[in-house]
């Protein structure tokens, strides 16, 4: 089976090096001429951390700020000592500065030893998003077991899931909300929003708003609690509510490891890329699909074999808003 999805089974990459000790002080003024290069010791990079370079290899002009590894700055100093633990925190400590862009930082988590790379959405919604989950070309296979989906797999660059520790982590910290965007090939957005998410082995979620449709059915339930199935038969956990059959088989039948209930679910946005609307058939099966509850009495549901585009889940502290109101 897994020969047949093709598996990439790189891991996540995982940025090293020690940060502590480096001086972010912003640069106010453009360089003066094409040839001129900052002084010994001083690093031009851009708010993400990565060098800012334009096509042709010179250094960008755009969103500079300075690291002065050899004697403190006369103005105003926000010394790195940590890596920070999530995106929102980065957005708080960016914003004295103005710099609050979206793009690859190093977080780390409690209870992690080493940092990892995590895209930050600091645009959506006022921004501090941690993106747990993004897909939208289908570079990258998601029919794996049990060990990527604990510690996460792809590049946050492109399409890739962080990792069920890292989420865990994130979500036992502090409270958390979940922000879900889907798009369609014609491109339609939508979105779902989750108030209460606590992700990792098990999901918590509960307090729908949004767009897209309650696809976890959590106006059903004051909160649902669904183990996350994995490919590997001997790793999976067992069948919730006695259910019959092992639930590695719904990952057979849906292509993924996901949060299913017993006999399936009305979402699995790790399933596999169809590119093709002529593939959204029932003989194909399930892909990346989002099936929107119908609020008619008949129970029927939207496009069930509908296999979106683009995806991005991200998560955020409930108390975010508290944190931006106390910079003024």
């Amino acid at each position: 089976m897994l020969e047949k999805h093709g598996v990439d089974c790189e891991p996540l990459k995982v940025t090293g090096g020690n940060t502590a000790g480096v001086q972010w002080t912003p640069v106010s003024q453009e360089l003066e001429s094409a040839d001129e290069k900052p002084e010994q010791g001083t690093v031009v990079t851009s708010d993400d951390g990565v060098d800012d370079k334009t096509n042709s290899g010179e250094v960008s002009n755009k969103h500079r700020f300075s690291v002065n590894l050899r004697s403190p700055p006369k103005t105003k100093v926000l010394r790195q000592t940590h890596v920070l633990k999530d995106c929102a925190e980065i957005f708080v400590s960016h914003s004295i500065f103005g710099h609050t862009h979206s793009g690859l930082y190093s977080i780390e988590p409690d209870h992690f030893r080493g940092p990892v790379s995590a895209y930050c959405d600091q645009t959506t919604d006022g921004g501090g998003w941690t993106v747990i989950q993004r897909r939208f070309d289908g570079s990258l296979e998601f029919f794996r077991g049990m060990q990527p989906y604990e510690t996460g797999f792809g590049d946050a660059s492109g399409e890739y899931w962080l990792g069920l520790g890292y989420i865990s982590s994130i979500t036992t910290q502090n409270p958390q909300e979940l922000y879900i965007e889907l798009e369609t090939w014609d491109g339609n957005v939508t979105y779902a929003r989750y108030s209460t998410f606590v992700g990792g082995n098990t999901l918590s979620i509960g307090g729908y708003s949004g767009t897209a449709g309650d696809a976890f059915l959590t106006a059903h339930h004051d909160q649902t609690v669904e183990p996350f199935v994995f490919r590997a038969r001997h790793i999976a956990p067992p069948s919730p509510s006695g259910a019959d059959g092992p639930p590695n088989a719904m990952v057979e039948t849906y292509g993924s490891g996901w949060w299913y209930v017993p006999f399936g679910s009305l979402c699995n946005l790790n399933g596999p890329y169809f590119r093709d609307p002529a593939d959204f058939t029932r003989e194909n099966g399930h892909g990346v699909y989002w099936i929107r509850p119908s609020d008619g009495p008949s129970s029927a549901y939207e496009n069930p074999f509908y296999s979106l585009k683009k995806t991005k889940m991200m998560i955020r502290p409930t108390n975010f808003g508290s944190r931006v109101l106390n910079l003024h």
